[in-house]
């Protein structure tokens, strides 16, 4: 996770430093993907409302086609009851199946013929393709060569399920066989209410014909398949031949209302309805290779455009950007000619002076500014220099650092010699908090090594007052490495000193407690024999007192936190248990 933070910190510093070409540049690529991405997901939708549309429209006329299929399959098995029931068909039989006379066998076998082909006139386009009656001695059929044809094994099927059902209408079929669609009946005797069989009716389908006929007012598609299965997914009709393999692709459609459906090497777009009174699915494939081919055309269209349009607005929009970026440079120009030199106001070609939009306005008002500027230079800032500098090299002249640390160096010694150990510590401890003082340009140092600046302190303290001073530090060794600004504790310490034993007979005690609280660092440094003046701080400020070089080391302490962590640091004064309390708040940060 950390190393995910610190590259996305990386990418996120790298892509802010870029220059502002590329960020607008950027601006406008992403907003060009934002806008292709728009464009996509509404083709999609269009897509997918285009696919409902035809929906609705074919299963429309699935639902009109299923209906006028369901409506002939009924003609049928009202014309096989009137067969049935047909005096001629009855008495026919009745003779073949009561006498033994040929001649009265060939009359019957005569009427009966005439009869099948009446009916076969009325019915013929009606989706009949042929009728046969099958009786104990014969086969009477309106076109026999057709039904030789038929598959023997599968005809004596057929004529099996008729004797099977009783009377009742039976449809049989065989799968992927588009001929072989048979309506079957047993053909029983109504004649003294016997109700002997006398023999099988057949009633060939011509689905073909029916589905052609269904499908006359439908919208047609080129290369469709119209197919019926039943609730098991045998195929009872198809428009087209089907290998057996398509037979195994029709097994494994999903039959739901719709969608696109792998078939025969190609992507169909499936429509499923069902034929009212049976048990049977009607499935419109419409082969969807075609739709799509014109909606990709569609699409490589509008994207060739939008590629087009994308093209010319980048290039103007390069021609726009780069005259925005020339006035910035131009400023840029201005910024770093001016910090060269604030005394020399640079000029630029362009006449920023009469131009009203915000480029002309920020041009304006930087010009302003280095006119300001160049006038508080030459009237203040630079006689301030020259002043400040004069005090610097008086003081460098009064004070030498190196002749100050050689001196209390040869001090030390000097009292190593003679065996005054507590003036080498003095002299050591001065030492250090000298170049501590005059050497450290950082503005942050570790709190162990600001504590060590408080110890050389306390050392040379100790030595002065020996037993009228009492020093111990609460801290934890895990806060050592704590970042605080320079010379914080060590004005405090003073502080507490100078009130302290100014204040009190007995023995002073400074304390100096550290904890952190959150991500907050709490500096509290007390003594007793002192009281703390109630808004000492604020009234510091105000100049209400007088500060003197303690008070001045306070409000130093206090300007420079406020400098670096914000106003809601910086330093408070109570009492605490008989104790004057200065209490430091800075933020807890263990690295700059």
């Amino acid at each position: 996770m950390a190393v995910i933070k610190s590259c996305w910190n990386r990418l996120k510093n790298q892509l802010r430093n870029l220059p502002l070409k590329y960020k607008f540049l950027g601006m406008f690529f992403i907003n060009s993907g934002i806008l292709l991405a728009a464009f996509l997901l509404c083709f999609f939708i269009c897509t997918r409302a285009y696919n409902q549309q035809l929906y609705k429209t074919v299963a429309g006329n699935l639902s009109y086609s299923s209906g006028t299929i369901s409506s002939s399959m009924k003609n049928i098995e009202t014309l096989s009851s009137m067969i049935l029931s047909d005096n001629a068909v009855q008495n026919s039989l009745s003779t073949i199946k009561d006498t033994q006379d040929p001649v009265l066998h060939y009359n019957a076998g005569q009427i009966l013929n005439s009869t099948l082909f009446s009916y076969y006139d009325t019915f013929r386009d009606r989706g009949v393709a042929y009728i046969a009656i099958k009786n104990q001695e014969s086969v009477n059929c309106t076109n026999l060569p057709h039904l030789k044809k038929v598959d023997p094994a599968f005809l004596h099927q057929v004529f099996d399920a008729a004797r099977s059902n009783n009377g009742s209408a039976k449809w049989i079929w065989k799968s992927g066989h588009r001929d072989y669609l048979f309506l079957t009946r047993d053909i029983r005797q109504i004649k003294n209410f016997s109700l002997d069989s006398m023999g099988e009716l057949v009633i060939n389908v011509n689905m073909e014909e029916i589905v052609d006929s269904a499908n006359t007012a439908a919208i047609q598609y080129d290369n469709s398949y119209y197919i019926i299965v039943d609730d098991s997914g045998s195929v009872i009709y198809s428009s087209k031949d089907l290998t057996p393999k398509d037979l195994d692709s029709i097994q494994k459609i999903n039959l739901m209302d719709y969608g696109l459906v792998p078939f025969n090497g190609h992507t169909y777009f499936a429509v499923h309805g069902i034929i009212p009174d049976y048990s049977w699915n009607y499935i419109n494939l419409i082969p969807f290779d075609t739709i799509r081919k014109s909606l990709d055309l569609s699409l490589a269209f509008i994207i060739l455009i939008l590629i087009a349009v994308t093209i010319l607005v980048a290039l103007l929009s390069r021609g726009f950007i780069r005259s925005i970026i020339t006035h910035f440079n131009a400023l840029n120009y201005k910024m770093v000619e001016f910090s060269k030199n604030e005394l020399a106001i640079p000029k630029t070609d362009y006449p920023y002076a009469r131009r009203q939009d915000e480029i002309g306005m920020i041009h304006q008002q930087f010009d302003a500014m280095m006119n300001r500027v160049r006038s508080l230079v030459n009237t203040n800032y630079i006689n301030e220099i020259l002043k400040r500098d004069a005090q610097l090299k008086a003081l460098e002249a009064q004070i030498n650092p190196h002749f100050l640390y050689n001196t209390l160096e040869s001090i030390n010694w000097r009292a190593k010699a003679s065996g005054n150990e507590k003036i080498s510590q003095m002299a050591e401890s001065l030492g250090t908090l000298l170049r501590a003082t005059l050497s450290n340009k950082k503005s942050f140092v570790t709190l162990s090594y600001e504590l060590e600046l408080v110890n050389c302190y306390m050392t040379i303290q100790k030595l002065r007052f020996e037993d009228e001073l009492e020093y111990q530090l609460l801290t934890s060794p895990e806060l050592e490495n704590a970042v605080i600004p320079p010379l914080t504790i060590q004005p405090l310490v003073e502080n507490s000193i100078h009130y302290g034993m100014e204040n009190i007979d007995d023995v002073c005690h400074i304390l100096v407690i550290i904890t952190r609280l959150g991500g907050e660092l709490i500096i509290k440094v007390q003594n007793d024999g002192s009281v703390m003046e109630d808004s000492l701080l604020e009234r510091l400020k105000s100049n209400k007192i007088q500060p003197n070089g303690l008070g001045i080391g306070i409000l130093n302490i206090n300007q420079r936190i406020q400098l670096l962590f914000g106003k809601e640091y910086g330093l408070s004064f109570s009492n605490e248990n008989d104790f004057a309390t200065a209490t430091l708040t800075i933020a807890y940060k263990t690295e700059v």
